[in-house]
């Protein structure tokens, strides 16, 4: 009797990934016990041509991560993962570029700062970066039985499109309010005007939580509209008018974060996109904007003006370049952050993340948020420039210095191994198993959890719970009505994990 050939341990696919994540151990380990040389300030200013070392090791890695990325998750281009990384890079590395191909006349942050802060800078987010993907890396892998069950929601599109639109209409006319306020201040002041006016806050600030709902509710209904034009043209015009809205105020982080989750809900839910129109978009995007930096400060009627647009390119030097030096601009609140703690102020210990978990209370109950005394950007304009910061003006922060702050340089190591975990595990929830409530949910969670990459945890926690997992349970809440009250109906049916409403002509409302 002959046996079958026994089946093997590990698939190719598995092996393949237990490859990549030691070598990415391997990484992790080396430049871990490079920390203990790099602490050194008198090791690092004899250390030659260190900032060309590192910023090579920096743009090594990243394409090292894109790449072993793409190897073990098997997800295309448009991936929000690899989106993320970007930004981070973008905001926290991408003067090392520059600098190795001699586009930067006057060095790494305009020279402002000693060659040992920015070595030790960039070291440290070098070793960031690589704890943050080995647990990118970790978390992406399971085992077949836990790929069964990971991915699974039971929720009819009924349910998503009801409270989607729900959604819609009780936020559309605080977001109309929200922005004709803003535009008043726009035209008479200019931009920085809109940091010179009190923010209302409590209870007075309703207005301005309920207009927030507009853009995660339009992209969970963009996520269910495959099936319905009407639905999808809706989706569109609102978040549409959302970009254009803050194209024209100035606000480029918004128009950029709001462009590529709409560009990925619909490549994840109606139509794939090209590559090469998502790289089209994305060099235009570069390009204007220094036009908008130069041009938000403009008040008045100029602004409407659209030969003032085109005159004021004219005066940009290398758009894209310029557009790359002032994003990597924000490596400056790193350097800050090494060089006045521990002197200046003491280690957080896990302070910042604590205050950012507060801010899950609603501000009801004070007129200004406790956790706010604890905000680091706030504390950092405040020490580097008094004056910039009684303007209304800030440098941002980042989600390495805020690692620094809390824990020194351990702070490159666990708090970026847990949070690279996190984002695969959400991605791989989403990943397994589509359905648009899903979609949605994690397009809301990276339109605002991106701004981590130039801002600290306190300004997204709180965003992260009301305006990505909120409108979700609040579906899911929805869904268990419906099923009660229409459990003897014909009109519903399900299949596979998904709940659809059939049409009149015997079609399912939606395909898996």
């Amino acid at each position: 009797m002959v046996q079958d050939n026994p089946k093997p341990m590990f698939s190719r696919e598995s092996f393949f990934k237990f490859i990549i994540i030691c070598l990415q151990l391997t990484q992790v380990t080396m430049l871990s016990l490079g920390l203990f040389y790099v602490m050194d300030k008198s090791w690092v200013s004899s250390f030659a041509n260190g900032n060309v070392v590192i910023s090579s090791l920096l743009i090594f890695q990243f394409v090292w991560i894109i790449l072993s990325w793409r190897w073990c998750s098997q997800q295309d281009y448009l991936n929000l993962y690899i989106i993320f990384i970007l930004a981070c890079f973008t905001f926290n590395a991408s003067h090392c570029v520059l600098h190795l191909f001699g586009l930067l006349d006057e060095g790494i942050l305009d020279n402002r700062f000693s060659d040992v802060s920015i070595i030790q800078s960039l070291y440290f987010v070098l070793v960031s970066f690589s704890w943050l993907h080995l647990g990118a890396l970790v978390g992406y892998v399971n085992s077949p039985r836990k790929r069964e069950r990971i991915g699974y929601i039971h929720l009819t599109y009924s349910s998503v499109r009801f409270v989607s639109i729900l959604l819609i209409a009780l936020a559309l006319p605080f977001w109309f309010y929200k922005y004709y306020h803003i535009l008043q201040i726009i035209i008479r002041g200019g931009y920085f005007a809109i940091y010179q006016v009190d923010k209302p806050t409590g209870f007075a600030a309703v207005d301005r939580v309920l207009g927030a709902f507009l853009v995660p509710a339009a992209l969970f209904l963009l996520a269910t509209s495959r099936d319905s034009r009407v639905l999808r043209w809706l989706a569109i015009v609102i978040l549409l008018s959302e970009i254009l809205a803050n194209l024209f105020i100035g606000r480029r982080g918004y128009f950029a974060m709001d462009t590529i989750v709409t560009l990925w809900v619909w490549h994840r839910s109606i139509k794939k996109i090209p590559v090469g129109l998502v790289f089209i978009l994305g060099v235009c995007a570069l390009t204007i904007f220094p036009l908008i930096f130069a041009l938000r400060n403009i008040s008045g009627a100029e602004r409407l003006n659209f030969g003032i647009w085109i005159t004021a390119l004219g005066y940009v030097d290398n758009p894209l370049v310029a557009s790359i030096k002032e994003m990597g601009g924000s490596l400056q609140t790193l350097v800050y952050t090494l060089e006045l703690v521990p002197t200046a102020r003491p280690f957080a210990y896990g302070g910042t993340y604590f205050w950012a978990m507060t801010t899950l209370i609603p501000n009801f109950f004070w007129d200004v948020h406790p956790a706010l005394s604890a905000k680091a950007a706030d504390w950092l304009v405040q020490t580097v420039n008094p004056t910039f910061a009684a303007m209304g003006g800030g440098y941002g922060y980042s989600i390495f210095a805020e690692g620094y702050l809390n824990f020194g340089w351990l702070g490159s190591i666990l708090p970026m191994f847990i949070m690279g975990f996190l984002i695969s595990k959400l991605l791989r929830w989403e990943s397994l198993r589509f359905h648009p409530a899903k979609v949605g949910m994690v397009a809301s969670f990276f339109s605002l959890f991106i701004w981590i990459a130039r801002g600290e945890s306190m300004s997204v926690v709180r965003q992260l719970f009301w305006y990505s997992l909120f409108p979700l349970l609040l579906m899911v809440l929805c869904d268990k009505v419906f099923r009660v009250v229409f459990k003897e109906s014909k009109r519903y049916a399900t299949f596979g994990d998904i709940a659809v409403v059939k049409q009149p002509n015997g079609q399912r409302g939606a395909k898996e």
